[in-house]
């Protein structure tokens, strides 16, 4: 880690910001004015290049420091999240969105404190989001630790990153929530331009056996005198794991409610996002099945 055990480590905030542009400051001024080591703070925005109101609105307002990155829009905001990451100097990379502030003040030192805790001060923490209690909906990852996964899984378009790290950190027994917390002024909307949830549930369910590979890979890292127990003990909480975080949409009637809240096809770039999502989902399906005949 870049900052000695008494320090504040270095935190690098990435987010995407896209038609709400007051929104977005209000979210770079409460990190930037919440924060005690200020000058460690990196902050990067990605933003869409299409996205007039929003460019138009930086230019006419003074923000605290931010590294606006200004690019052709992807195929889904998770894409440039990634690309967001691999710029970033920080200890640990955090995701943020423009629909919250954050409300602790000297969040990144009681952030570090956590981390110091811990064994090479790595562990997965996340800022309390009174929307989501208990999930990282906002999470801090390591940067080390992305040399195992990106920092977000740009095959889905919507959710399930956030789900995707909890589910390795719990793994690996490296999941803690800091007394940070953010407030969301608007309040939280619906995902509006996500479809077939039941899809997007089996891809994920499917892609466990990488999420577990990343978990042993952090465990092995980070507790290498505990591995082989701390491995064991984590394979044993997997399933009561599975059951009790990711089966909230096995319930038909949570399903029925999604699906009947969103009407048409989606935006075309949804359509490419899921044409390219089908393809690995049947390729792990014939895998599966050539493991098991053979």
């Amino acid at each position: 880690m870049g900052a000695d055990m008494a320090g504040i480590l270095k935190f690098s905030v990435v987010m995407v910001s896209r038609g709400r542009p007051e929104g977005l400051l209000r979210a770079v001024e409460s990190l930037h004015l919440m924060a005690e080591n200020r000058d460690a703070l990196e902050i990067i925005v990605g933003i869409d290049q299409d996205d007039a109101h929003t460019i138009d609105f930086i230019k006419a307002n003074e923000f605290p420091p931010v590294r606006f990155v200004i690019a052709e829009r992807a195929m889904n905001f998770h894409h440039t999240l990634n690309t967001l990451a691999k710029t970033a100097k920080g200890d640990y990379l955090c995701g943020f969105g423009d629909d919250y502030m954050a409300v602790t003040f000297g969040w990144d030192r009681l952030a570090s404190q956590t981390a110091h805790l811990f064994a090479r001060s790595e562990v997965m923490m996340a800022w309390h989001d009174p929307g989501q209690p208990g999930f990282p909906t906002l999470y801090m990852v390591p940067r080390a630790w992305l040399q195992f996964k990106t920092f977000a899984n740009a095959l889905f378009p919507y959710w399930w990153s956030d789900t995707e790290w909890d589910e390795i950190a719990r793994y690996a027994g490296l999941f803690v929530q800091p007394d940070i917390h953010v407030e969301m002024p608007s309040g939280r909307g619906r995902t509006q331009g996500l479809r077939d949830l039941d899809f997007w549930r089996d891809l994920f369910q499917r892609l466990r056996p990488e999420r577990e590979a990343v978990a042993d890979r952090v465990i092995a890292r980070c507790l290498p005198d505990w591995a082989q127990m701390a491995a064991h003990q984590a394979r044993m909480d997997r399933r009561t794991l599975h059951i009790i975080k990711l089966l909230q949409f096995e319930y038909p009637e949570v399903a029925a409610d999604f699906e009947a809240n969103q009407s048409g096809a989606g935006h075309p770039r949804y359509g490419e996002c899921k044409a390219v999502a089908e393809q690995v989902l049947q390729r792990l399906i014939v895998g599966e099945q050539g493991s098991i005949s053979t």
